[in-house]
């Protein structure tokens, strides 16, 4: 492995490029392998590149992902691109005197949206079909459909609000 070095270019994805297309892209731009290019200042020794990445990113790359996301909240990094903002450490307390950040950050407003969402969603059967409905948007197989049917019965959404696959219409999922 060659040394470490700090990435003065860090290209953006194309709007539907593939998760291997850009890190093919980003590792032909640092002349390395893709692996090597994850691995770097990750501290994941043991990262097995699949083969079939866009459609199986296997939970050691969810954890690289993951590493990074808190490289970036800790300062470690510095996030780049169109959600970098949503990423920036938190407002750190310096004297007694400091006043809280005044604007809250993208994250925060997000996540206050989301409980918003989720409170609304345990006493009213129409939300909570349409926060199902959004939530399942991307699911291929009835599996995963069960899964985000599952987190928002897990969070306090009554059973009977949500409906099954079959009952919105999602005759696609295998």
């Amino acid at each position: 492995m060659s040394p470490v070095q700090r990435w003065p270019l860090l290209p953006q994805p194309g709007p539907l490029e593939s998760l291997s297309s850009w890190l093919n892209r980003l590792a032909d731009l640092y002349e390395m392998p893709v692996k090597e290019l994850l691995t770097r200042n990750l501290g994941l020794v043991d990262l097995a590149v699949p083969a079939d990445l866009d459609y199986d990113p296997t939970m050691t790359m969810l954890h690289a992902a993951g590493t990074a996301l808190r490289l970036v909240a800790d300062g470690t990094i510095i996030a780049f691109g169109r959600l970098a903002s949503t990423m920036g450490p938190e407002h750190r307390h310096i004297y007694d005197r400091d006043r809280p950040a005044p604007h809250r950050g993208s994250w925060q407003e997000v996540m206050a949206e989301m409980d918003a969402a989720l409170t609304l969603a345990r006493t009213d059967r129409d939300s909570a079909r349409q926060l199902l409905i959004l939530l399942t948007l991307g699911c291929r197989t009835l599996d995963w459909f069960e899964e985000e049917r599952a987190f928002l019965f897990g969070v306090g959404v009554p059973a009977e609000f949500l409906p099954g696959a079959h009952d919105l219409g999602r005759t696609d999922l295998a």
